[in-house]
């Protein structure tokens, strides 16, 4: 990435995302002198912004058009945003939320030519493995063997991040 190239980061207001931020505006991050602009929600508290020197672009994962806005000019994005919920009268709109607005973000990073992705998923997303063996990032979970909607949710939205890396040249790497 340039030297003085833009990152987006979706999820900057939580825990996770505003911990990415810190460590990408860190001296001596290998991002020095990037601009570092958050995506965030209209209403969405920003408590965990304050002090940084980061540009707000308002938006949101379910409307491209904000997310297309969000990301011009940018070098690079970093995907961290979730429906995190472990619970909601319909289980399903946690899976809805993470497909639709995973596949959101990544489709306007490949409109805005985005020349890096990392891709925040879950450890949800691996499979247990047997008698003592680690899991690692080619144990794939299916799906159907995800216990939960959030869970679930993560695995759908990684493998579209897979398919897409595959299908579509998306310069994502996955981090779980």
């Amino acid at each position: 990435m340039k030297e003085t190239g833009q990152i987006l980061v979706t999820g900057g207001t939580g825990f996770v995302g505003s911990a990415v931020i810190r460590a990408l505006l860190a001296p001596g991050s290998s991002f020095s002198g990037a601009r570092v602009r958050a995506l965030v929600r209209k209403g969405t508290p920003r408590a965990n912004l304050d002090g940084l020197p980061v540009e707000l672009a308002e938006g949101d994962l379910m409307d491209a058009s904000s997310l297309d806005r969000a990301m011009q000019g940018g070098d690079a994005l970093f995907h961290v945003a979730a429906d995190y919920r472990l619970w909601a009268a319909d289980p399903e709109e946690i899976v809805r939320n993470n497909l639709n607005g995973t596949r959101n973000i990544m489709e306007a990073a490949l409109r805005q030519k985005v020349s890096r992705i990392v891709y925040t998923s879950s450890v949800a997303t691996l499979a247990p493995q047997g008698g003592g063996r680690s899991a690692d990032e080619i144990c794939n979970l299916t799906p159907e063997g995800a216990i939960g909607a959030y869970k679930r949710s993560k695995v759908v939205a990684e493998r579209l991040v897979q398919t897409m890396v595959k299908e579509q040249g998306l310069p994502a790497i996955i981090v779980n």
